[in-house]
């Protein structure tokens, strides 16, 4: 009987160590800020694919201010493997081609809900998860043809966003965490770019680092 009993607490040390390692949050609440060096705007003008993906050689001769994207955002889980994130995006995009040169700046508010891949494997420190949710763009852009008969179009253009991805958070302070996301953001209409062609809708489609800050850790169990 003693045997059994030995047998049955060393089977359940494990289990409660894993538990409290585990630590799932529960209403965590934190500020996301997210900067994207590593973007593209997949339209009709150039050839995105074939250009350098971090810093795109364009027309107005900024490298590093084009295709740039930051976003701000407020980030709350409701379940063990569940989380929904508001969020603001400015991002500068510029490219051109022989026929055609564009800068679009675009403006973003986007909701979206997360899901915790593999939470009963990772601890609260390691993170994996899908998203995806809709929003609203607004984009103000530069349009010239560059063949004959020039001419150059500075107009707005608003449309229904739909951002979708995958990231990845590591936990380096207690409220600190870093990660990298994923995402492409389907936007419901061919004009952030002024130019109407071969896609049916523009794709921007960004790599980013993310910092997390942790204003509350919410219940843990």
């Amino acid at each position: 009987m003693r045997r059994i009993i030995i047998i049955i607490i060393l089977g359940i040390i494990p289990l409660l160590i894993s538990a409290q390692r585990r630590q799932i949050t529960y209403n965590g609440t934190s500020i996301d800020i997210t900067a994207g060096p590593s973007t593209l705007l997949l339209g009709d003008i150039g050839k995105p694919f074939h250009e350098d993906y971090l810093y795109t050689h364009n027309k107005y001769d900024l490298p590093m201010r084009a295709n740039l994207s930051v976003s701000i955002g407020f980030h709350q889980s409701f379940a063990e493997d569940w989380a929904y994130k508001i969020a603001v995006h400015s991002g500068i995009y510029d490219r051109k081609d022989a026929d055609y040169a564009f800068r679009s700046s675009v403006f973003e508010l986007t909701g979206r809900f997360e899901y915790r891949l593999f939470a009963a494997y990772y601890t609260r420190a390691r993170s994996l998860y899908l998203f995806g949710g809709i929003g609203y763009q607004y984009s103000n852009y530069v349009n010239e043809k560059l063949i004959a008969p020039k001419e150059k179009t500075i107009k707005s253009n608003a449309a229904p966003v739909i951002p979708l991805g995958i990231g990845y958070k590591h936990e380096l302070l207690s409220n600190l965490s870093v990660g990298v996301e994923f995402d492409f953001h389907y936007t419901l209409s061919d004009m952030v770019e002024g130019t109407k062609g071969g896609m049916p809708h523009d794709v921007l489609s960004t790599l980013s680092l993310v910092l997390s800050y942790q204003i509350s850790d919410g219940n843990r169990y």
